[in-house]
């Protein structure tokens, strides 16, 4: 696709957001390696870029607009999961072999999205310590925040510690 009007092709040197996620400090890490790897794909405002429930390609970053993330309830209704900007990876599931997308991507915007080959990908960091340990980080973060209601619960008054049962 020819890119929408009012949208700057972006080259991963001159992205500002390139710093944002480590998918695109690989970028720096190997600029022709990783050129390769990557395929710049552009979207009007309200194109789907992936559906819930078809195979992940690989890894999707959103380097300019905005876009939508939803799912689907049993009985049909979508729910927003979130809206996301520039230099967000749209979605982990792109790390595993054979995964299904968890959410539905549409666009808001004129945006562009690099979609980035997973198996290139994990290759760069196997060459690249520190760009491995980045994306070691990057993929704990969401389970090393607490839940909000865990958080709530235990900064309310009259909360208690369970006891232990080791000596």
């Amino acid at each position: 696709m020819s890119k929408p009007a009012g949208l700057k092709p972006l080259e991963c040197s001159g992205c500002p957001s390139r710093t944002d996620s480590p998918v695109c400090k690989a970028a720096e890490a190997d600029p022709p390696a990783f050129q390769q790897l990557l395929h710049r794909l552009f979207y009007l405002p309200h194109q789907v870029v992936f559906y819930e429930g078809n195979p992940s390609l690989g890894l999707y970053v959103l380097c300019a607009g905005k876009a939508k993330l939803t799912t689907s309830s049993p009985s049909g209704h979508q729910r927003i999961m979130s809206i996301v900007g520039p230099g967000t990876l749209v979605e982990r599931s792109g790390f595993c072999d054979g995964a299904l997308h968890a959410v539905t991507c549409e666009t808001l915007e004129p945006s562009q999205v690099c979609l980035v080959d997973r198996r290139g990908y994990f290759s760069l960091l196997e060459k690249n310590p520190a760009l491995a340990i980045a994306h070691a980080r990057y993929s704990a973060a969401p389970q090393c925040r607490p839940e909000p209601s865990a958080v709530k619960a235990i900064s309310e008054p009259g909360f208690t510690r369970p006891f232990s049962t080791h000596s």
